[in-house]
């Protein structure tokens, strides 16, 4: 579906008053709110699921995608939108009554095995189809689970998010790939009408409503440009894009293995809380 420009400007417009209206009104009236604890990087309570703005964004332009192409729907739509609802659903859920983690893996690995039993997958030349199965699995429920662990620092993940966002629509751009464009695009003025509210000294949080979504939608999206073009160099690139969040979370994982810490356990010793504790500031490790 290639939409002209005014089409595309009107889309993102609305999805970014859409982001900015909805953060605002949580913002406003703390309908959901983040006490401190002593794993917290803020002192006060402040409101969370900020993140609601981009899911609603997310099922503003699917909708419109639909409407569109309903006649022609692709195959990737249904097992790539069902699952990021079933997970930005549930994650709303989480953020308003609080879940344990192992009912929020087994929702994320529901969502993955969906996307994965559909054929979408991240093809490998070696190891068969099972390990084809096995790396997408785990790429999906690894990247909302990094994103999810990284959401600790106001305005880190959605500008990690909005910068990944923007390189993966130039590479989608060049492949051709303007069905994913729209959503990409879609994602990054969702992101843009909550940093204005994220941005230090955040006024609201993201929420698991919004880091869990992101991370899905972005792992599952790669795995959709690489079904029809798979090239390990856009896999390297997309990987690269929010390099610097899967190493804090490769890096803390693998140190808190061999000190024998319980790595379901929550924590506090990211990079990224260690050098806000040393005395860098949440603008200045975002």
């Amino acid at each position: 579906m290639k939409l002209d420009m005014i089409t595309i400007l009107t889309l993102t417009t609305i999805a970014y008053l859409i982001s900015v209206l909805v953060t605002r009104y949580m913002a406003v009236h703390h309908v959901i709110s983040d006490v401190p604890n002593t794993r917290s990087s803020h002192n006060v309570p402040t409101p969370r699921s900020g993140g609601l703005g981009i899911f609603i964004v997310f099922m503003f332009i699917s909708l419109v995608f639909w409407v569109n192409n309903r006649f022609d729907i692709p195959e990737w739509f249904f097992p790539f939108v069902l699952p990021a609802i079933l997970i930005g659903a549930h994650s709303l859920y989480d953020d308003i009554s609080g879940r344990s983690a192992i009912e929020k893996l087994l929702v994320q690995l529901l969502a993955a095995s969906v996307v994965v039993s559909s054929g979408l997958l991240i093809e490998l030349p070696f190891g068969g189809r099972w390990l084809s199965y096995l790396i997408t699995m785990l790429w999906i429920v690894g990247m909302t689970n990094a994103t999810n662990f990284m959401d600790g620092l106001d305005g880190l993940v959605s500008g990690i998010f909005s910068l990944a966002l923007v390189f993966f629509c130039m590479i989608l751009s060049s492949v051709g790939h303007y069905d994913l464009y729209l959503f990409g695009l879609a994602l990054i003025a969702g992101l843009m009408g909550f940093l204005i509210y994220n941005f230090p000294p955040a006024k609201i949080f993201m929420g698991d409503v919004g880091s869990c979504l992101l991370g899905f939608v972005y792992a599952v999206m790669v795995v959709i440009m690489l079904d029809e073009n798979q090239s390990p160099w856009i896999m390297l690139a997309c990987v690269l894009a929010v390099f610097n969040l899967l190493f804090d979370v490769g890096f803390t994982v693998i140190r808190r293995l061999f000190q024998g810490e319980n790595i379901m356990q929550a924590h506090r010793s990211h990079l990224l809380q260690i050098m806000n504790r040393l005395g860098y500031n949440h603008l200045t490790v975002s």
